[in-house]
């Protein structure tokens, strides 16, 4: 399906504002985080002045693992893995371009809603530094994991177990994650 290289961007804005990307990334930016820090092309008070599909693509450390968490992270990789042109903050995406599977949208809102609440609190009663921390352990244990293509069940187990480790204090998630999410 011919689209354009905005109505790309849009989607991929839309379809994480569906899920609630939104609370935790307010959390995260409140106690320091951020994955736009050092960009030129961030706007102090107003934000971002040129987003692209690289930055509209790329996951943070706390959005691979909701997206590993719910079964999102391979057609998310795989949806953007049709767009050209993304690199590093960069973009060189063609005007148009071709899609030929969009990825439909999940309501994962109460999930992410309260991972945001159970790192919020967690913050406050660790350190600020943890937000940063907790984020970059998440992004590597995840990416590497995911380098390794296929992820094979043994990979899986023992990434589930790191992460599991990690993220033990997050009880409302995961209680909420046991019942509601399969």
């Amino acid at each position: 399906m011919k689209t354009t290289r905005q109505e790309v961007m849009d989607w991929g804005l839309h379809f994480m504002n569906e899920i609630g990307t939104d609370e935790i990334c307010s959390v995260c930016i409140s106690y320091g985080g951020s994955c736009c820090s050092g960009c030129k092309h961030l706007a102090d008070g107003v934000g971002c002045q040129s987003r692209n599909t690289s930055c509209t693509s790329w996951l943070c450390g706390y959005l691979l693992f909701i997206f590993h968490e719910t079964g999102l992270l391979y057609d998310w990789n795989e949806f953007w893995e049709q767009v050209p042109g993304k690199a590093y903050r960069q973009d060189s995406t063609p005007h148009e371009l071709d899609i030929e599977n969009w990825l439909g949208t999940r309501d994962l809102r109460r999930l992410t809603a309260l991972f945001s609440k159970d790192l919020e609190e967690l913050v406050q009663t660790d350190r600020q530094y943890y937000v940063v921390r907790l984020n970059d352990l998440l992004y590597r244990y995840i990416s590497a994991a995911y380098a390794i293509s296929p992820l094979d069940q043994n990979s899986v187990n023992s990434l589930n177990r790191k992460l599991h480790r990690l993220t033990k204090g997050f009880q409302r998630y995961h209680t909420f994650k046991k019942h509601h999410i399969r």
